[in-house]
Formats: structure tokens, sequence, C-alpha cells
């Protein structure tokens, strides 16, 4: 991940880098040291990151999932690392996510998807931005932040993203 890092952004409280898939954002019981994208951050582009979420999660204030890739906003103060925090809590900040999808849309405009994911209320929309033969773009908004809940609402839209073994 380190070799790879790109940094979209960058000031005195926060860092934004391009997570590639398959890169843990947050230390698990059992990862690697420096196997996580707040190590790639810290090795490669040598920034120190908030301890605010302990050492398994410098400066992480949202996550992404392991096989998603995208943009990542580390904290590098503590009043930064809290603030952003509490802005991704109270669901103020928009997570969009560009996904490719089988089949067609059936639909104009945009859907949304409330089916709870892991036993908890999960919401997005989705659009369809283009399309050609079996394959859709897809803009997926997601009003929550549950595990795999891009996947699991475009397939219940009948649309399963392009790749997932799932």
């Amino acid at each position: 991940a380190a070799a790879a890092l790109e940094v979209l952004h960058e000031d005195d409280r926060v860092i934004a880098v391009a997570k590639p898939n398959g890169v843990l954002s947050m230390a698990a019981g059992t990862t690697k040291r420096f196997a996580t994208l707040p190590d790639a951050v810290a090795l490669a582009a040598g920034v120190a990151l908030s301890d605010l979420g302990g050492p398994n999660a410098l400066g992480v204030v949202h996550r992404l999932d392991r096989d998603a890739s995208g943009a990542m906003v580390l904290a590098k103060t503590r009043a930064a690392h809290a603030l952003l925090v509490r802005e991704f809590a109270a669901r103020r900040v928009r997570k969009t996510y560009l996904a490719v999808g089988r089949g067609a849309a059936t639909w104009d405009g945009a859907r949304a998807v409330d089916d709870d994911v892991q036993g908890k209320p999960a919401a997005t929309e989705v659009a369809a931005l283009a399309a050609g033969g079996d394959r859709v773009l897809l803009d997926c908004r997601a009003r929550t932040g549950r595990k795999h809940q891009v996947r699991l609402h475009c397939a219940a839209l009948g649309l399963p993203l392009v790749g997932d073994p799932r």
C-alpha cells in the first residue's frame, strides 16, 4: 500500500488519501503491523496521525471495507479527529460510491433502498448513470455506513456488483 499511496489533500489537520482495494482501513486483532492504510500514510508520507482512536486506529475517522477503494480522510490532530468523528456519527458527511453492476436498471432517477444490513438499519440511494451491454454504472449514496451496505443494496435492486464473488 505504501508504494501506491496517492495523497488527495493535506493540511495541518487532516490528510486525504486514495485507499486501494485490499487494504485495511484500520487494524483488527490479528492484523500484521504496517498492513493498514494509516500505517502506509505514516510510513510513506511521514505523517503523524491522531492517537485519539487508539493504537489500532491512528487517525481513523471513518472506514472503507477492505475490498472497497476510495477517498479516506485521516486526522492528524486530536481536535480534527474528534470533530470529524462527530460529523460522521451525526450523518452530516455525504458518502458517494461509483459502482458497476450487472444487469439493467429498470427505473428512471434514483431508487431508495432501506434494507437492514446485519440487523441494523441501512439506507442507500442508487441511480443509474450510464449503461452498456449487461453493465450499468451506478451512483450509490449511502445514508448509513454498514459493512457491505452498497454491494448488498445493489444486489437487492437486481444489480449485483461486477467482480463481487458473493
